[in-house]
């Protein structure tokens, strides 16, 4: 795997970029916005907001008809996910999802 990051000095985020060796003929990519290690939390109401804003955002998607849900951890599941009904141009399935882990204090990562 090959991975690249960005970020803005003084921003607790990060934006990861993967991409993995191909397996049975198909290529995987991720990109992923991380906090920085050490940063500090986010609130739980900067969580919730996020959380609304994704679920705006997924539903505008879903409404589109082009695009539908995903449950991408049958586990924990949260049905935070959306992706492409089909292939994209380019012959690619492309997923969004939202997760977050909490760390021994309870607050957001």
């Amino acid at each position: 795997m090959t991975e690249q990051r960005w970020e803005v000095p003084e921003s607790r985020f990060v934006v990861v970029e993967a991409e993995y060796p191909p397996h049975d003929g198909k290529s995987r990519r991720s990109c992923k916005l991380e906090i920085i290690q050490g940063a500090k939390p986010i609130s739980t109401a900067a969580e919730k907001h996020l959380r609304a804003t994704f679920f705006a955002e997924r539903d505008e998607l879903l409404s589109t008809g082009r695009y539908e849900r995903l449950n991408p951890d049958p586990i924990f599941s949260t049905n935070l996910g959306v992706r492409l009904a089909g292939n994209n141009p380019h012959g690619c399935r492309v997923v969004s999802y939202l997760t977050s882990i909490r760390n021994a204090h309870h607050r957001f990562l």
